[in-house]
């Protein structure tokens, strides 16, 4: 997992309305693409997966290790919470969290940048 930045939000507000998000081997969050943690980014900056979507195509790259539906879901929402929090999540005692604005849609379930 990165580190927390500054311009985190910024760059995220940005991104939403003019998408470019990769800079190299990373995403804006400096997470790799390649990734679990930048394969979510992605998915979650395009606004249109639910968990059960993300589940499906993480599942699908053979790079990652296997992982049950279970498994892939606490990971999925420990990123978020990565995401989400200054705290960061329990995976990664040792980062903080880059406190965006992530919403899980009600009636959808849907994940996206709430920007």
């Amino acid at each position: 997992m990165s580190k927390p930045h500054a311009l985190d939000e910024q760059d995220t507000i940005k991104l939403l309305k003019r998408p470019n998000p990769i800079d190299g081997h990373t995403t804006w969050l400096r997470h790799r693409i390649g990734s679990e943690a930048g394969t979510i980014d992605l998915l979650i900056l395009e606004g249109k997966y639910t968990i059960k979507d993300m589940i499906r195509i993480l599942k699908q790259d053979h790079t990652f290790r296997k992982k049950t539906d279970k498994e892939w879901e606490r990971r999925v929402m420990n990123h978020i919470e990565h995401l989400s929090t200054i705290e960061g999540d329990a995976r990664n005692f040792t980062t903080e969290g880059h406190n965006l604005k992530v919403e899980v849609s009600d009636s959808t379930g849907i994940i996206s940048f709430n920007y």
